[in-house]
């Protein structure tokens, strides 16, 4: 059934299930979007921005791509409020129905690219919010909100999965310290494990050949004992203990960890993506030119152009751009949040870890850590 949706104003809108490129408002709104690091701060510019998306949905509905957008948009309108409601409406957007929200459930790579571009764009903003201004019921909803997007991107095979894990996780933390009852995990100590190495202690006089083998029995259990006492996440001695014992579960479990942090990593195609698209658009003018095909229309340049800035975007997710961008909020005196600075120190990390472990790939891990060994140490 063709529900309305009800947006943060109570204004009911019917989802949209044409493509809305054709329409002027959507591709005049995608325009502007593009530029909207230029005006983060611009009150103004965010409200008429507001009042375009709205428009939009009276006239032609709602559909995913515009709904992330409003995602957008709300986040720096209203906060908090504005994220969790708009972010809601996303979430609605993505489900069944006999009209679907445009793209089609059988555009599966459009869907999945919109709640990509969720993620590389909003999850950072989300994090820089502050959490002095929030209630713990916005935060509870927000909670299901990320846990119902992440099940899209399950079934939609997207590796967005892991970064919205991570979000529901930082928001559990945040919910149990608005409830002043955070408490530690409780972490029982590995070593409990490893409590005991069997050393049998012969009655009998041992001879020169037993006292060297009980000795090296010794060393080996002194540098795993060592190995559980400086912690599993020095990279030196989980190397070293695998040459001792191959395939050790002390270095498997610390493989496992940097294939994990590497998977949260987002992907940076956007080089290859648009040589592609410029290659077919000159394929397309080419053909024009020599009437091959009819020429292209205005609708059709202005949806190109588009694309290509929907491909563009993707390069402010990219570790250098977010340094950047923080480099000019200092400049500003615009100190990032504690959980913009977070999701930052994150991906430097994964991408330690992905250096680290492809070293490892090439059989050259010993080198790099010699190298780099206090670089990857956390």
């Amino acid at each position: 059934m063709n529900m309305p949706f009800r947006t943060t104003d109570s204004l009911s809108v019917k989802n949209n299930c044409h493509d809305p490129r054709c329409h002027q408002v959507f591709l005049q709104l995608s325009n502007d979007i593009y530029r909207w690091q230029a005006h983060i701060n611009d009150s103004g510019w965010w409200l008429e921005r507001e009042k375009q998306c709205l428009e939009l949905f009276q006239q032609h509905g709602y559909d995913l791509q515009s709904g992330m957008w409003y995602c957008l948009i709300s986040c720096h309108r209203s906060g908090w409020k504005g994220i969790t409601s708009a972010s809601l409406l996303l979430a609605n957007g993505f489900v069944k129905q006999q009209k679907p929200c445009w793209p089609p459930v059988a555009a599966s790579d459009l869907r999945r690219q919109i709640l990509e571009n969720y993620c590389n764009q909003i999850l950072p903003l989300i994090y820089a919010l502050p959490m002095t201004a929030v209630s713990m019921s916005t935060l509870q909803q927000m909670l299901t909100v990320i846990e119902q997007l992440r099940s899209y991107t399950v079934a939609l095979q997207s590796p967005q999965q892991n970064v919205l894990r991570l979000l529901s996780a930082w928001l559990e933390t945040n919910i149990r310290m608005t409830e002043q009852h955070a408490t530690l995990p409780a972490v029982s100590s590995v070593s409990s494990t490893y409590n005991s190495w069997p050393i049998v202690i012969s009655s009998v006089r041992r001879t020169w050949r037993s006292r060297c083998t009980w000795a090296i029995i010794g060393a080996t259990a002194a540098f795993f004992s060592m190995v559980l006492a400086k912690g599993v996440n020095d990279p030196a001695l989980l190397i070293a203990s695998n040459r001792i014992w191959a395939g050790n579960p002390f270095f498997v479990t610390w493989q496992q960890h940097l294939k994990d942090e590497i998977s949260m990593l987002p992907e940076d195609r956007t080089t290859s993506q648009l040589n592609i698209k410029l290659s077919e658009l000159e394929q397309r003018l080419l053909d024009a030119e020599q009437k091959r095909k009819p020429y292209i229309t205005i609708s059709e340049l202005k949806t190109e152009i588009y694309q290509m800035h929907e491909i563009l975007q993707k390069q402010d997710t990219m570790i250098e751009n977010r340094l950047n961008q923080l480099q000019k909020k200092i400049d500003n005196d615009q100190f990032g949040t504690p959980g913009e600075l977070l999701s930052i120190s994150s991906q430097i990390s994964n991408i330690n870890s992905k250096y680290l472990y492809l070293s490892g790939k090439k059989n050259n891990i010993d080198e790099a850590v010699i190298q780099h060994g206090t670089f990857f140490k956390n």
